[in-house]
């Protein structure tokens, strides 16, 4: 089992589930998933970590613009 891919799968998910932290969790998730398909014995685990985190880190965008507007929108 390969540790960055397996903290990389965490991360994402933590990602989504704490979301005032989400982005910073979901970027570094991506970095380690990345690192952990780079290596030789990396492979589903680490491609799911990288597709998890992504997808968080694409919600948590749209969703701090989604706030920023909203906000704007009542000002």
């Amino acid at each position: 089992m390969n540790g960055k891919a397996i903290a990389s799968v965490i991360l994402g998910l933590v990602s989504f589930f704490v979301s005032w932290i989400g982005f910073l969790t979901g970027v570094v998730g991506l970095v380690l998933g990345i690192m952990a398909v780079r290596e030789p014995n990396g492979g589903g685990l680490a491609i799911t970590g990288i597709i998890i985190s992504g997808l968080s880190v694409f919600l948590n965008i749209l969703l701090i613009i989604f706030g920023v507007a909203f906000l704007g929108f009542l000002i």
